[in-house]
């Protein structure tokens, strides 16, 4: 405590190194469990590819096979849940208004249906695609997924972590006021990237509990924290500017 103590009062800079650290450790596992599900799939998708292939398209129209029905469940045949991937080329256009969650793909459309949301893409390229095996440039592109993300995803998480920590620290001048102390923005950044990064983690760990901190709980634990621990900021930072 002391250690955090001393890291508010006496740190430099504006509380962006932990709030980078927990956006990159949140990142990396989203990117760890990414992979995993990612690489589990490559069998079932080989297998898809398997019985679907070979498909030639010529001008944005499926040329092979012709005239063919197929479906299989992407998810794995023996899976308990089924997300099919149905190939039609006996037809151009679906209705889509009878569509399960799935792929479809006609003779010149590409349809993706998924939480009451179906988009068509239709196809305009030409393009050739073996009955082959496809393992190893998926296991590539599941390395290039994960470094992309990794990049992105701390990126991203970091911008809209620290929006939330400027707005705590904002906050705290509501709470410093209610401790009579005066306190420099850079502190308050500083106390609230750190209350931020422990009350996130905190809530992570409820979550895999199973219970659900929801934002109201979240807003109310900061501003408890901030109380707390700017009443335990030594007399001296009183007077800071």
């Amino acid at each position: 405590m002391n250690k955090i103590f001393n890291y508010v009062n006496q740190g430099r800079g504006i509380g962006a190194f932990p709030i980078f650290v927990l956006a990159f450790m949140a990142t990396m596992y989203f990117c760890i469990n990414a992979k995993f599900v990612l690489t589990d799939s490559i069998p079932h998708i080989q297998q898809a590819a398997d019985e679907i292939l070979p498909i030639v398209i010529e001008n944005g129209k499926i040329t092979t096979p012709q005239n063919t029905i197929k479906e299989i469940n992407l998810l794995g045949k023996n899976a308990s849940v089924s997300f099919p991937f149905v190939l039609d080329t006996t037809q151009d256009n679906l209705r889509t208004d009878t569509l399960k969650d799935g792929v479809y793909l006609t003779r010149s459309y590409l349809y993706t249906v998924g939480n009451n949301e179906i988009r068509t893409t239709k196809l305009t390229d030409s393009l050739v695609l073996p009955r082959q095996d496809y393992t190893a440039t998926m296991q590539k592109g599941i390395i290039w997924f994960v470094m992309t993300s990794s990049v992105v995803g701390t990126l991203i998480l970091f911008i809209v972590y620290y929006v939330l920590v400027v707005f705590y620290a904002v906050c705290s001048n509501l709470t410093a006021g209610i401790a009579k102390k005066r306190l420099s923005f850079d502190l308050k950044l500083r106390l609230n990237g750190i209350l931020f990064t422990i009350v996130y983690i905190f809530s992570f760990i409820v979550g895999k509990l199973g219970l659900n901190l929801n934002l109201f709980a979240f807003f109310i634990i900061m501003i408890g924290l901030q109380i707390y621990t700017i009443k335990k900021i030594p007399a001296q930072e009183k007077n800071m500017a």
